[in-house]
């Protein structure tokens, strides 16, 4: 059997109001149709901070206005994609972040996000969420 093997590095933000979390529905990738934290790769010449705050208006809609480092975080998850069997090595920066509304008015980007929406902590489906979300509601 031939397992390929990639890793990947972002920037990822926690949201938190009320007993919710905002989250995205992935639309591609190795969490396909999972709930994972707004975020994604940090592009060339980026700092994470600046990562996380593009990626959250991209995803969310939403400004970040203050972020704090929490952790870095590492995941391994193997996933099949077309017929084929992979290990992805996810790293990430995790933040805490404070955002300028709690309207989140994105449909999907059409790229990774499949939608975005607040979800109540206490109720999320632990098999259809990202291993970075689980380890942010623990």
């Amino acid at each position: 059997m031939n397992i390929k093997k990639h890793t990947h590095l972002g920037s990822y933000a926690v949201i938190t109001q009320n007993g919710k979390i905002a989250l995205i529905r992935k639309a591609r990738g190795a969490y396909t149709g999972m709930l994972d934290l707004a975020g994604g790769s940090i592009e060339f010449g980026e700092s994470p901070v600046e990562a996380v705050e593009r990626e959250v208006l991209e995803e969310t809609g939403l400004t970040v206005i203050t972020s704090k480092l929490l952790r870095s975080d590492s995941a391994i998850y193997p996933y099949q994609s077309n017929g084929e069997d992979y290990i992805l090595h996810h790293l990430g920066f995790i933040f805490e972040c404070e955002v300028d509304s709690y309207d989140i008015n994105q449909a999907g980007d059409d790229l990774d996000s499949a939608g975005a929406g607040w979800y109540d902590i206490a109720s999320l489906d632990h098999d259809n969420i990202t291993p970075f979300v689980k380890s942010s509601i623990i």
